[in-house]
C-alpha cells in the first residue's frame, strides 16, 4: 500500500493544532463567504484532513456540492463521521474520491 495518512489520523487533530494553533482553520474558513454567493455550487477539496473543513463548508452553504479527494481510509473516515453528524442532506452534497491527487 502506498503511504498515507492512516498513520496520523487519530492525532491528526491534536498534531494540527499545535503545529498552528488556530492559524490553519483560520486560513481555510477565510474565504467561505465567497463560497456562498450564487456563483459558486460546487467545490473540489483535496486532503479534507480530519473533516473539520468540509463539514464547516457544506453547513455554510446550503446548495453547495463538494467533491474531495482523499487517500487515507482512516482520513476519509474522520471526514465521513463529522459531516454525517450534520444529517443526510449533507452527505447527499459530498462525494468523496479515494484516490491519490498526484495521481488524479
Amino acid at each position: 500500500m502506498k503511504r498515507s495518512f492512516d498513520n496520523l489520523a487519530k492525532a491528526y487533530t491534536f498534531l494540527a493544532r499545535i503545529t498552528f494553533g488556530h492559524l490553519l482553520e483560520r486560513s481555510q474558513n477565510h474565504e467561505l463567504k465567497a463560497l456562498g454567493s450564487d456563483k459558486c455550487d460546487r467545490c473540489l477539496i483535496l486532503g479534507p484532513g480530519d473533516g473539520r473543513f468540509p463539514s464547516l463548508t457544506l453547513a455554510k452553504n446550503p446548495e453547495l456540492q463538494i467533491d474531495s479527494i482523499e487517500r487515507s481510509p482512516k482520513m476519509q473516515e474522520q471526514t465521513r463521521a463529522r459531516i454525517q453528524k450534520l444529517g443526510k442532506n449533507y452527505m447527499n452534497r459530498y462525494r468523496h474520491i479515494a484516490d491519490d491527487t498526484r495521481q488524479y
